[in-house]
Parts: C-alpha cells; structure tokens; sequence
C-alpha cells in the first residue's frame, strides 16, 4: 500500500500523539472519558503534561494513581503513552524566580561597573 493510501485510510500508526494538558482535578472517569474520545479522534496515545492550574498535587500518590488509570485505558485500546514530563509547566515559575534574581545581580553589578568608570573617567579629566 502506498504512502498517501495508509494516511487515507487512517492508518492508527500515523495518528496523532498530543500533549495531554494536566490543569485541573485529575478525576479517574473524566482521565478515561478523554482517553476514550482520543482513541475515537484516531490518537494513537499521548503525552500527560502537568500545566499550570493542576489542581491535584503534582507527584503525590493521587498523581500517580491518575497515571495508572491512564496506562490501564490506554491499553484497552492499544494506544501507547508518550510520556510523563517530570519538568511540568508549573515548574517555571520557580525558574523565572531564579532567572530574574541573575538579571537582577548582573543589572547591579553592570551599574556598579558603569559607575566606576565613569568616576575614573571623570577623575582623569577633572
């Protein structure tokens, strides 16, 4: 079968593997109902990624009881699990944190630097 004819004929194993966005209560039936409606939409698996506004405790017991679930119906339909980020989006606010404090020293240090030159330039002209 050529190329073009297994796309048409929506060949599972040129489907679809999403980003699965994590950003509210992870509730076991609403976590099979998706999965569900992704294999009718002809998905072939999926990638859970945690995101801003998860509302169940990212790597608690909950969490990963969420992520059995999944594995559990995924199977049921032959569809495979991407993977589970362990960097989630909530994450970079503690790195914008870190990254701002850098620019912070680097904006104090650079002032400092400017500073002094300009006094030295000053001194040897004055």
């Amino acid at each position: 079968m050529k190329f073009t004819q297994e796309l048409e004929s929506n060949n599972r194993q040129y489907g679809s593997l999403p980003f699965w966005s994590w950003n509210d209560k992870l509730e076991p039936e609403r976590l099979r109902s998706q999965i569900r409606d992704m294999h009718e939409l002809g998905m072939n698996g999926f990638f859970m990624h945690a995101r801003s506004g998860l509302e169940t405790e990212y790597l608690s017991e909950e969490w990963y009881d969420a992520i059995k679930i999944c594995i559990d119906e995924a199977e049921k339909y032959g569809n495979g699990i991407g993977g589970v980020p362990i960097i989630e989006e909530t994450q970079w606010k503690h790195i914008s944190e870190f990254l701002e404090d850098i620019c912070k020293r680097v904006q104090e240090n650079a002032r400092e630097e400017l500073l002094t030159k300009i006094e030295k330039r000053a001194n040897e002209y004055y």
